[in-house]
Order: structure tokens, then sequence, then C-alpha cells
């Protein structure tokens, strides 16, 4: 299991969700919602691609390796401040 799912599909503030869906959230461990999602989404070339580019876009703003370095460098800077004290 994984966090934040539902944001990496639909976004997680306005600005975020103006990309549009990248998919669809289906409940956990349900099979065939997950089949008639997917399936919904194959069938379909235009949703495809709308959610394709929004997943590239989202990706590309939000979750680049840049932000993710920043956001693990901070929390390791907090950890450290809490048990050493400020420096």
């Amino acid at each position: 299991l994984v966090g934040s799912c539902r944001q990496l599909i639909e976004g997680l503030d306005e600005e975020d969700r103006a990309l549009g869906a990248s998919g669809k959230v289906v409940p956990i461990a349900d099979p065939q919602q997950l089949a008639d999602a997917s399936l919904s989404l194959l069938n379909d070339a235009p949703a495809w691609h709308a959610a394709s580019r929004a997943a590239v876009a989202r990706v590309e703003r939000y979750y680049t390796d840049t932000l993710m370095f920043d956001r693990y460098r901070r929390v390791y800077e907090r950890a450290f401040e809490q048990t050493e004290g400020p420096r």
C-alpha cells in the first residue's frame, strides 16, 4: 500500500486538479471495479490520451527528483534539530 494515490490520480489542490484526472480511484480490494475502470479507459482513446497527458504533466510538475530530495532534506534537517538541538 502506498500513500497519496488519490492525489496522484486526481490532484492535490485546485491548480493540480486543473491538470485533469490521470485515471480513476477505485475501492481497495475490488478487482471488478478496477477491471471496469481499466477497460473503460482502455476502450476510450480520447480519455486515455487525456489521462496520460494529465499524468505526465502532474509528475513533471510535482514529482521531480529535485523536489523529492528537497523534501527529504527538510525531513532529515527537522529530525536532526529535534535530536541535536538547534544549530
